[in-house]
């Protein structure tokens, strides 16, 4: 998580990418791969406003978990809801989602 400076509040959220399973080759057309990646999503509020990130956490989990939206991309959360990790060295209460992607890559033809 970026710390608080001139351009970041403590209210932030940030995308942390954890790597994932190796590509899986996929027999169709093209040279095409099954990959999926891992992410995970941290969410830092206020001190005062743990309200505020618990509803902001919820609020992406629902958006990103099992999302129906894009199409022919797999959004899966590692756990059943937001993981509240307690507060940081500044008193700021911090969440965590573990997230799993799934989707079909083929190299671009040259």
């Amino acid at each position: 998580m970026p710390e608080v400076d001139g351009g970041v509040p403590d209210k932030a959220m940030a995308l942390v990418v954890t790597g994932g399973s190796g590509p899986l080759p996929y027999l169709g057309l093209g040279r095409a791969a099954y990959l999926s990646p891992g992410c995970q999503v941290r969410i830092r509020s206020a001190r005062e406003d743990f309200e505020g990130g618990q509803s902001l956490a919820h609020a992406v989990f629902a958006a990103l978990n099992q999302t129906p939206d894009v199409s022919s991309v797999t959004v899966r959360a590692e756990e059943s809801a937001p993981v509240y990790l307690g507060t940081d060295g500044a008193d700021r209460h911090q969440w965590i989602l573990n997230l799993e992607l799934g989707y079909l890559y083929a190299a671009p033809r040259t």
